[in-house]
């Protein structure tokens, strides 16, 4: 939450950690609290977010479904 996250940076500030140049955001529209694989692809100076999720086919043999692709850089 944005009050979470300030009190980090004031907790953070008060231990002498330093500002980190990354920034983290959510990509979608509220967080997800299903198990997901995630991969990052770096190609140069490209890098796609991949997330998938499992789903059972119809011979109950689970597999991976795309859920989110984005190009982050």
């Amino acid at each position: 939450s944005e009050t979470g996250g300030r009190i980090c940076e004031i907790l953070s500030r008060l231990a002498g950690v330093g500002e980190t140049p990354l920034r983290w955001r959510l990509l979608h529209d509220a967080p997800w609290f299903d198990n997901h694989v995630s991969t990052l692809e770096l190609r140069g100076r490209e890098a796609t977010l991949r997330v998938e999720t499992t789903t059972a086919e119809d011979e109950g043999e689970a597999r991976l479904s795309l859920i989110l692709e984005r190009r982050l850089a």
